[in-house]
């Protein structure tokens, strides 16, 4: 037996986090459907800026389960990414934010272009230099490296390997022990 069922509020937790483009574009164009046409209320849970500011009229940031930012959607998204820059932008040795058992401690990450020069454009190669400090030595390292846009949108995810094959400077037998082992 099949129900159809017209609630007055609709609930979307994340729906754009899966689904290939035109999943999402289906998804973004019932939510619009919904919310305009049929004039029912849309809870829309995104962590994309993108879509929130062209779906909503008024925004809600939560941070830990508690309520935090309450506004026009557009001025909440600023807000949360101008915070979401702070942070990014910050000194990675000092952050409080960490998870993880402090084995591996990432002391900085630093992002420059390929070719040394002072602008990253679009289709550019990149060069990321990552340095951190271990208990001991570490034999094999996976580092993941999401890129966002300035709106939120994950643009790319990469997984960088090292082995024994890292240049010497970075192999764990070769760091003394004032100095940690670094990766790049």
């Amino acid at each position: 037996m099949a129900a159809h069922l017209e609630p007055e509020i609709l609930i979307v937790d994340e729906v754009l986090a899966v689904g290939d483009a035109s999943f999402q574009k289906k998804c973004l164009g019932k939510m619009k459907d919904v919310s305009n046409r049929e004039h029912r209320t849309v809870l829309f849970v995104s962590h994309n800026m993108a879509a929130i500011q062209a779906l909503c009229q008024r925004g809600l940031l939560l941070d830990q389960g508690r309520l935090t930012d309450d506004g026009p959607a557009l001025d909440v998204t600023r807000r949360y990414l101008e915070a979401s820059n702070e942070i990014a932008t910050s000194d990675v040795s000092e952050r409080t934010d960490r998870e993880g058992d402090g084995s591996v401690r990432l002391t900085a990450a630093i992002v420059s272009a390929a070719d040394g020069s002072a602008l990253i454009t679009s289709g550019s190669r990149l060069r990321i230099v990552l340095e951190y400090e271990a208990a001991s030595p570490v034999r094999r390292l996976n580092a993941v490296i999401g890129l966002y846009t300035d709106a939120g949108l994950g643009s790319t995810a990469s997984t960088a390997r090292r082995r024994a094959s890292c240049p010497p400077c970075c192999r764990p037998a070769a760091a003394s022990p004032a100095r940690p082992p670094r990766s790049t």
